[in-house]
C-alpha cells in the first residue's frame, strides 16, 4: 500500500489577494452566471466547505480545491469595497494546506 500524508485537519485564514487558483485545480473554467449565484449562496449562508490549497515559495496559496469558491469570493469582494470589514470571514477564507504537491494533487 502506498504512504499518504493527509491534508492538515485544520484551515488558516488567509487574505484573498494571496489567494490563487493553481493549474492543478480541475475547474479552470466556469460560468460567470455560476459564480454570481454560488457568491449569492455564499454571502447568504457564508462558506460552508473550506478551500484547499498549497503554498508557494513566494507565499501565494494555490487553490487546488475550492476554484469556483475561490472565484465567488473575488466576486463578492470586488462588489463589497467593505468586504474585510463587513465579512472578514469570506475576506479571510479558511484554507486548508497541503503540506507537499503530491498530497494537494491527491
Amino acid at each position: 500500500m502506498n504512504e499518504q500524508s493527509r491534508i492538515t485537519p485544520d484551515a488558516t485564514r488567509f487574505p484573498l489577494s494571496q489567494l490563487i487558483l493553481s493549474a492543478m485545480n480541475p475547474r479552470q473554467h466556469v460560468d460567470e452566471a455560476e459564480v454570481a449565484e454560488l457568491a449569492e449562496s455564499i454571502w447568504t449562508a457564508g462558506l460552508i466547505q473550506n478551500l484547499a490549497g498549497i503554498e508557494t515559495a513566494s507565499g501565494e496559496i494555490e487553490i487546488v480545491a475550492g476554484g469556483r469558491r475561490l472565484r465567488a469570493l473575488q466576486f463578492l469582494a470586488a462588489r463589497h469595497d467593505d468586504l474585510a470589514q463587513t465579512r472578514p470571514e469570506l475576506a479571510n477564507p479558511p484554507v486548508r494546506i497541503a503540506p507537499d504537491i503530491p498530497t494537494a494533487q491527491a
